[in-house]
């Protein structure tokens, strides 16, 4: 594991490297994007044990902090999807300078729709593991604000309007319009070749493996019995085994 920066000298983010624990004949390259704010914060543990669980079986891993996140530099009210979508294309550019010869994005929530959006709009990977995704930014962005009114107030509460604080960040009109705008299901969305798409059990999430069926090359589909950790559950909740086993052993497959 090596901690470290990298990217733009005014615009440095930071990094941890997972190097492979074996030489494979893929050298195959991971990029984790993380979810965001509170989700990023309950999440760590699990994002550390995934990548370090995948370097284990032979993969490069480069789990990082965006941009106003985290350790990196800025500050979150400086943020943006866009800027987002940029520090992914410098995780990337950074695991091809480390000789990875395939890509793969690999996201978490949001971080899955930013893995989503920038293979669509900066340039197709060769693989693309989108782990419980936000479809929908307007829903996402109610689902902040109901569980923020019940952490404040113990009981869900209407709004008159959107609250400008959410479970301690600060989500300004740029950031919620820049949010609000996505939708996987009818954005043009050309992910790659290879897509391996992992929800919890019932219901495809807001209709987007139906979505994605029309524009990938390949869809997989994992049902994985994990429990919603990223909501509010306590930093010490371990990752299901299955979780890396099924992602490795995918990524290895489609990235020759």
């Amino acid at each position: 594991m090596q901690p470290f920066f990298f990217g733009p000298s005014d615009r440095r983010l930071f990094g941890i490297f997972h190097p492979p624990a074996r030489q494979t004949a893929q050298d195959c390259g991971v990029v984790f994007c993380q979810p965001l704010a509170h989700e990023f914060y309950n999440t760590h543990r699990c994002s550390g044990q995934l990548a370090r669980a995948l370097s284990d079986t032979g993969l490069a891993v480069l789990r990082f902090d965006y941009y106003g996140t985290g350790d990196s530099a800025g500050a979150w009210e400086e943020a943006s999807v866009a800027q987002w979508l940029d520090d992914i294309g410098c995780a990337a550019a950074e695991l091809r300078r480390r000789g990875c010869a395939h890509l793969c994005l690999a996201g978490l929530r949001f971080g899955a729709t930013l893995a989503a959006l920038f293979s669509a709009e900066r340039g197709p990977v060769d693989a693309l593991v989108l782990w419980e995704p936000v479809a929908n930014g307007e829903n996402y962005l109610r689902e902040l604000e109901a569980l923020h009114s019940q952490l404040v107030s113990g009981t869900p509460v209407a709004h008159d309007g959107p609250q400008q604080e959410l479970l301690g960040f600060e989500y300004s009109d740029r950031l919620r319009q820049e949010i609000g705008g996505i939708d996987l299901r009818v954005n043009r969305l050309s992910p790659g070749r290879h897509v391996l798409l992992i929800e919890g059990p019932g219901p495809p999430g807001e209709g987007l493996r139906s979505a994605l069926e029309l524009v990938a090359g390949q869809l997989d589909f994992e049902t994985v019995p994990v429990p919603h950790f990223w909501l509010n559950y306590p930093s010490q909740t371990l990752l299901p085994g299955q979780i890396p086993q099924r992602m490795s052993s995918w990524i290895a497959g489609v990235c020759r």
